[in-house]
């Protein structure tokens, strides 16, 4: 069984303290990340678990748009 998880418009910010994901206590994923979900956070791959920082621009300039992540992942092509 495998479970996906993406956080849609959530970016990973510094562990600080206006971070709240930084601040929130949240020993499971602290356990499985061996840490805060911060962007300090390098890659991961274990038999439980692969974590990757994904470019939510999709290789171009400016905000990322609605949807284009959702669509590239289901498609295999460039949703930008």
């Amino acid at each position: 069984m495998f479970l996906f998880l993406f956080l849609d418009g959530v970016g990973l910010g510094a562990n600080s303290e206006t971070n709240p994901f930084a601040l929130a206590k949240t020993p499971f994923l602290e356990s499985l990340l061996g840490g805060k979900l911060t962007k300090e956070l390098g890659p991961l791959t274990s038999r439980e678990l692969i974590f990757r920082h994904l470019d939510a621009k999709l290789g171009f300039p400016g905000l990322p748009q609605s949807a284009t992540g959702q669509t590239t992942l289901l498609t295999g092509r460039n949703g930008a």
